[in-house]
């Protein structure tokens, strides 16, 4: 998809809403823009857990612009569901706006070096979290291209 523009539409589908998530997000940004407020997402829960993913796409906000992009995507699904993500880790090269100042600010996060996914994810997602039920791996390909050309 278009730089994860639909990731949590995705992830709804396959979500158990009783069990404790953790996301282990891979990317170059964040994702996490925190631009529709809870009031718009309490208005709107029903669409914003729409089975259709054309009706999803086409969700508006109050400026009338797309409501779930590519970069607030997570940030409202933790709106959606507050409480399901128990942690997070952040693998990104630390481009946009990070967890502060929004939904996920309080849950246990972890920012990794680029060094340590290879030898610790396996880790990190099978044995140091036994209070997560579930995680969800989300990646998107430019954590691996930054544009510099050597």
């Amino acid at each position: 998809m278009d730089n994860h523009l639909a990731a949590a539409w995705c992830w709804l589908q396959k979500i158990d809403t009783s069990k404790r998530y953790g996301l282990f997000h891979i990317d170059r940004h964040y994702d996490l823009l925190n631009n529709l407020t809870d009031d718009f997402i309490a208005e709107n829960r029903s669409e914003l857990i729409n089975k259709d993913f054309f009706f999803y796409l086409s969700l508006k906000d109050n400026m009338n612009n797309q409501a779930i992009r590519y970069d607030n995507y997570i940030d409202a699904f933790n709106k959606l569901h507050p409480n399901l993500l128990q942690q997070i880790y952040y693998a990104t090269h630390k481009d946009g706006t990070d967890q502060n100042g929004t939904s996920l600010e309080h849950i246990n996060t972890y920012e990794p070096n680029l060094w340590e996914l290879d030898t610790n994810i396996n880790y990190w997602l099978t044995e140091c979290h036994k209070d997560i039920d579930q995680w969800i791996v989300n990646i998107d390909l430019d954590f691996f291209f930054t544009g510099r050309r050597w």
